[in-house]
């Protein structure tokens, strides 16, 4: 559903859509490009409850969820032909999985996406994947264990017995695929980590527990051209985060990290060609002051806008390598600008979507 309100003019600006606004990377991508103007925007999210969509864009539109790949595909065809959406903006990892799967028939109605092989997203999501390529490349990582998909319980419980005398307890157990800490649980026993993996048939990865606080994550993020070029690189630290034990940082610094930038390049070279933006997170291991590589997540980052704060505008780099642009050379960023994340309360005098009571 598109909103009646506003539309893109007669001006010929670019359209460029910008996926997933209801949460930060969606909602600060969409900030970013407000900044630099020269574009028409449209806000797209599944939940049309979504701040986002009623901030900076001056138009809106509900999408299916990427769940419903046929129909989320064909509310975003109907789009660039009726609203000539030019450039595609993913902001959530499963919509970067269907966009790189359906980008050929998206760009065949005049769509631009900067997104690679729907395999190389497939593999760089693999959290068990990536870590394993890693490890086998003199990356470092935490100590680690993947429980295959449909094994039992029996199978299970000796892999977690064996994998015991590589690495003591606490453990960290997570979904092979996920994001945002979802599903990721912290144990302390041998009991608690068979639970835990039991509860599902998923592929699961064990891994160490990196006795680290909010301050030891650190971020990298690169952005690659359509030929599979780094074009951009930034990096930070996290200094606050929305759980005590991790997950999204709602604060952090940036801080130049040029080994753990090559690192992260090396092992998206190990991977495959990329195209468009990721981060890659690493944590700052106390024990022994080694980063090690946690994950890859394949679009803008949450606090990405700290990027564009230290002069790197990633979200204006996507869209007009995506036009066919030359954005030119690297111009660095500045170190130690910190971002907060605060929260705007809106307020509608009549509610801009539908009320379900």
């Amino acid at each position: 559903m598109v909103s009646p309100h506003n539309s893109s003019g007669t001006d010929k600006r670019p359209v460029v859509l910008v996926t997933a606004v209801g949460a930060p990377p969606g909602l600060n991508a969409l900030r970013a490009l407000v900044e630099i103007g020269g574009y028409d925007l449209i806000a797209a999210d599944a939940d049309s409850r979504s701040p986002g969509l009623y901030q900076f864009a001056t138009e809106h539109v509900i999408l299916p969820l990427a769940s419903d790949v046929r129909a989320y595909v064909g509310a975003l065809v109907s789009l660039v032909r009726t609203r000539g959406v030019k450039v595609i903006v993913p902001c959530i990892e499963n919509e970067v999985a269907v966009l790189a799967q359906y980008r050929a028939e998206l760009e065949a109605v005049g769509a631009k996406l900067l997104v690679p092989g729907a395999d190389v997203v497939s593999f760089v999501t693999d959290k068990g994947a990536c870590t394993r390529i890693a490890q086998s490349n003199g990356i470092d990582c935490p100590i680690s264990q993947v429980l295959p998909a449909d094994s039992s319980s029996t199978e299970r419980k000796a892999l977690l017995q064996q994998f015991l005398h590589l690495c003591p307890l606490p453990w960290i157990v997570k979904p092979i695929r996920g994001y945002g800490m979802k599903g990721v649980t912290p144990v302390a026993s041998l009991d608690e980590a068979l639970a835990v993996s039991c509860a599902t048939s998923a592929e699961l990865l064990v891994q160490e527990l990196i006795p680290g606080q909010a301050g030891s994550m650190h971020l990298a993020g690169l952005l690659y051209d359509d030929d599979g070029r780094v074009v951009r690189r930034f990096s930070s630290r996290s200094i606050r985060t929305l759980y005590p034990s991790g997950g999204p940082a709602t604060a952090g610094v940036s801080l130049r990290c040029p080994d753990m930038l090559a690192a992260t390049e090396r092992l998206i070279g190990l991977v495959g060609t990329w195209i468009g933006p990721l981060n890659a997170e690493w944590m700052l291991d106390p024990r022994d002051k080694k980063l090690k590589f946690i994950e890859v997540n394949p679009r803008v980052w949450g606090y990405g806008y700290l990027a564009t704060g230290a002069g790197l505008n990633f979200p204006a780099g996507i869209v007009a390598l995506a036009l066919g642009r030359n954005i030119g050379p690297d111009p660095g960023f500045r170190e130690g600008v910190t971002l907060l994340r605060s929260a705007t309360d809106l307020i509608f005098s009549t509610s801009p979507f539908e009320l379900n009571v």
